[in-house]
């Protein structure tokens, strides 16, 4: 029942973004960040909705880490499409997130996506992610918040995945703070079900700032572990708790 309310929902209200997006759209030709808000507001009110639908209770940690006015880099492990929903209904502010470059094939989805900034990512294309990356550090240097999963892909193991260590780039070159998050629960409530949504309750833990210039050991390849030992330790504790 729940999964065909969810269709439905989702119909009637990109139906109704038909309209609302070449409005953002228009908009973002005078102002860029005003479009950005307006694509955010909608997609963060498909994230609230998600949720309700889905009947999932939240477990959240750590609200008082989050910002106030500063951009960050959010950095996390993954394990569901509905993590990036999670992270837009309970953070107001607007999020750019970093996708994989075959979303963009998601008709309406993916336009969006489009409208909110968010940078698409061909981790198969060296030359064209380090665009990407580039464009990523102006973004944080003029004030945006950024969302990425350096695992690369949604994690299948009860573990966390290997962290690729372009991903820290955005915060070294770019100075922003690290708010490092960790994530249980969202694939009980979808993909573990086949798709089905499951009222299943999601953990979601938010860490103190990191900012890596104040981190006294400057090799790159230790800031990517220490970053993924931070968010591994949070995931555990909610392992453990649970």
């Amino acid at each position: 029942m729940r999964r065909y309310t969810f269709i439905i929902a989702m119909f009637f209200t990109y139906l109704l973004g038909m309209f609302i997006l070449p409005v953002a759209l228009l908009l973002g030709l005078f102002d860029k960040k005003l479009q950005v808000k307006i694509a955010y507001a909608f997609n963060r009110f498909i994230a609230i909705i998600s949720i309700k639908i889905s009947g999932a209770k939240l477990e959240i940690k750590g609200l008082e880490n989050l910002p106030i006015n500063q951009a960050v880099l959010y950095v996390g492990n993954h394990r569901s499409m509905f993590d990036i929903l999670l992270l837009m209904k309970v953070i107001k502010t607007p999020l750019i997130f970093v996708a994989k470059k075959s979303l963009t094939k998601w008709p309406v989805i993916s336009w969006w996506m489009s409208a909110q900034k968010t940078l698409f990512i061909d981790r198969d294309n060296l030359r064209e992610g380090f665009k990407v990356i580039l464009e990523g550090i102006e973004l944080l240097k003029s004030g945006n918040s950024i969302v990425i999963f350096p695992e690369g892909t949604r994690s299948k193991m009860a573990e966390l995945l290997p962290f690729k260590k372009g991903s820290f780039q955005l915060a070294t070159k770019s100075g922003v703070p690290i708010i490092p998050f960790a994530i249980k629960g969202t694939d009980d409530v979808f993909e573990n079900n086949k798709f089905n949504l499951k009222p299943k309750t999601i953990y979601f833990a938010i860490g103190k700032p990191i900012v890596l210039s104040q981190v006294e050991d400057t090799n790159k390849d230790n800031h990517t572990q220490l970053i993924r030992g931070i968010i591994e330790n949070m995931y555990n504790e909610i392992h453990n708790e649970n």
